[in-house]
């Protein structure tokens, strides 16, 4: 069962890939409270951290957390290719994938 459509979303993320980080950046606040959030639940200095993100998008929230957690190692997961493009010249994921995790 599709939670959602699938092409549609694809779309839009492919379509604002370009100017996600000029848009967001300024007034995006998810990142700092996801980093908080792991914290209370992990030690974010363990040398075999592993994070897998979600919608990793351009990086956002892997690049603060890689500021706190330098030796994580992050798996990146997103349904736009234009997305994982942008965060792979980041330098911030060990992993990027391409994928739909939109179906049970």
């Amino acid at each position: 069962m599709k939670i959602y459509d699938t092409s549609s979303a694809m779309q839009t993320f492919n379509n604002m890939a370009r100017w996600y980080d000029l848009t967001t950046a300024l007034s995006w606040r998810a990142p700092k409270r996801l980093v908080k959030a792991l914290a209370e639940h992990a030690a974010l200095d363990q040398p075999d951290l592993s994070v897998l993100d979600v919608g990793i998008g351009t990086g956002h929230a892997s690049i603060k957390l890689r500021q706190k957690a330098p030796h994580a190692r992050i798996t990146g997961v997103d349904i736009s290719e234009p997305m994982l493009e942008r965060c792979a010249k980041k330098g911030i994921a060990h992993d990027l994938a391409h994928a739909d995790i939109g179906t049970e």
